[in-house]
């Protein structure tokens, strides 16, 4: 054994400098190898090994990460198996594991002190302090990580080893050596696991999206061939009926199928232009054609056209996510309100800049969502109000949506803003739906909900239709008392922001 107290060697200042040099370099590898988290530090952290051990003349080494609370019951007991399963070696050099971990467990009591295995082979077991740790507990201690609390923290350790007429030399001058570099090498190593820490995030994230991108394919796959399956199977069975049976069936039952395959051919219809429709929407391949609406007339019209499809059962529904049969039952009541900036009614016009296609589409897909998520004698109430920005109203309801005085959300630019409710009083919106109702394919898990054909697309458009207009949508429900559907759209005319007069507001 040699005591650390023996005459040491002054490392030259050039060994010093080219050395924190060589460790700045590899630090700027970290997070550069083209590979997966785990090959990318084992590579940099071999870089590291070998430039160590070039810097100490050393020929073989290792760099070795345990918990604190382990090192402790293992410098007490001498037993490896405290650290099976545990040990985290990061990088070796002409050693294997087993000889690494036997070589830990011999020189656990001797840290910082260099261990004659030999005549001509010396070992040397170094402790890297945290970059954290004050300078008086540095590692001129016996057992400095002892001396700490034993709280779970990783403890870093570089093993040495020599052998030759030289090993003594060397060692010793690696004791006076080592402690200059001892930051440079503990944020060396910090730096490479915290990049692997968070390459294996990246890697974790990537991997969840690739996985909610698969089930939502699936979903896909499932409902659009139900959604499919459903009005083929009509229309085959029909007319094969007609075909087999022609000469049999009267005029009035070919009249019947001739009609319920329409009928079934109209769905069918619904269903591929609205997915094409969200395709188009999600890839912006959709152009807006801006013109002056007046948003009362609009949804007056919306609610007559909604009315006149409960006044027979061959109507065929307009948005995708019903069938005929599920409108049937229903004999809603609608109620349109029109109100000025202080809440009373008025019977001014309400215009805006917007595409009218596609406003007139947003109420459509809000008033038949109401309609078949409540009792089939349903109330549904739709209310137009004017806002202006800085209004209390108007601020309260930005902040429940998230805007803060430093952080406004990008509708608070426009000064006028119109404030569309779509309220029912049906079964409500579960808290855990509220805020994924407006996801593609997803539906509410009632009993309700899953007799109603459909792909959950209508909630999904309309939330990419009030996007496009720069606006903001949302719900709030009372489960089993009813929604009401908020959309905040800006007042603007012509594109410019329009000014406040009676014609408009």
């Amino acid at each position: 054994m040699v005591a650390q107290d023996e005459k040491e060697l002054n490392p030259s200042q050039d060994l010093i400098i080219h050395t924190l040099i060589d460790l700045a370099h590899i630090s700027r590898l970290v997070g550069s190898v083209p590979s997966s988290p785990a090959l990318s530090q084992h590579t940099v952290t071999n870089a590291l090994l070998h430039r160590l051990l070039s810097a100490c003349n050393a020929q073989q080494g290792a760099i070795l990460q345990f918990p604190s609370i382990l090192v402790e019951r293992v410098q007490q007991t001498q037993q490896a198996t405290q650290l099976r399963g545990t040990r985290d070696i990061l990088a070796l050099h002409y050693l294997n594991e087993h000889e690494a971990m036997a070589l830990f467990i011999r020189l656990i009591s001797q840290s910082n002190t260099i261990y004659q295995l030999s005549e001509h082979e010396y070992w040397l077991l170094w402790f890297i302090p945290p970059l954290d740790e004050p300078e008086s507990q540095s590692s001129t201690s016996t057992h400095p990580y002892l001396e700490r609390d034993t709280d779970y923290k990783l403890l870093t350790f570089l093993l040495f080893g020599w052998s030759g007429p030289q090993s003594r030399q060397q060692a010793t001058s690696s004791l006076a050596l080592l402690p200059q570099l001892n930051d440079a090498i503990a944020a060396t190593i910090a730096h490479i696991l915290h990049t692997q820490r968070m390459q294996t995030l990246e890697a974790l994230a990537d991997h969840q999206a690739i996985r909610e991108m698969e089930l939502l394919k699936a979903e896909l796959l499932a409902t659009v061939s139900h959604e499919l399956r459903s009005p083929l199977a009509s229309i085959k069975g029909y007319a094969a009926t007609l075909l087999r049976h022609e000469h049999r069936i009267s005029r009035e039952e070919r009249h019947e199928f001739l009609l319920a395959i329409n009928q079934a051919s109209d769905r069918l219809s619904v269903v591929i232009d609205r997915l094409l429709e969200m395709s188009q929407l999600d890839t912006d391949t959709i152009t807006l054609d801006y013109t002056d609406v007046d948003l009362a007339h609009l949804a007056h019209e919306a609610i007559i056209s909604m009315q006149q499809r409960f006044q027979g059962h061959n109507t065929t529904p307009l948005v995708q996510n019903t069938d005929a049969s599920s409108l049937s039952r229903h004999h809603p009541t609608f109620m349109l309100y029109v109100e000025d900036q202080q809440g009373r009614a008025t019977e001014n016009g309400l215009i805006i800049y917007a595409d009218r296609h596609r406003l007139r589409e947003l109420f459509d897909n809000l008033l038949e969502n109401a309609v078949l998520y409540s009792s089939e004698e349903g109330h549904i109430d739709v209310t137009l109000r004017p806002l202006a920005v800085d209004d209390p109203q108007a601020q309260q309801l930005l902040m429940e949506r998230g805007a803060t005085p430093q952080h406004p959300l990008p509708i608070q630019q426009y000064k006028h803003l119109v404030h569309i409710q779509v309220r029912d009083y049906g079964i409500g919106i579960p808290p855990a739906h509220l805020e994924r109702i407006f996801e593609r394919f997803h539906r509410v898990d009632t009993r309700l909900t899953r007799e109603t054909n459909g792909l959950g697309l209508g909630l999904a458009i309309c939330k990419r239709i009030v996007s496009l207009h720069n606006g903001l949508i949302w719900a709030t429900s009372t489960y089993g008392k009813g929604s009401t559907f908020h959309v905040l759209l800006p007042i603007t005319e012509n594109g410019v922001e329009s000014n406040q007069n009676s014609s408009h507001i």
